[in-house]
């Protein structure tokens, strides 16, 4: 159960530096 948790943890972090990421190079794409 605790793995279970931890891949579960591990999913949601890497898709909010996704998500991070995506917000960046859209701003980076907006100034250049």
């Amino acid at each position: 159960m605790s793995s279970n948790k931890v891949k579960i943890l591990e999913t949601k972090t890497v898709e909010k530096e996704k998500v991070i990421a995506e917000k960046l190079n859209g701003r980076f794409a907006m100034m250049g």
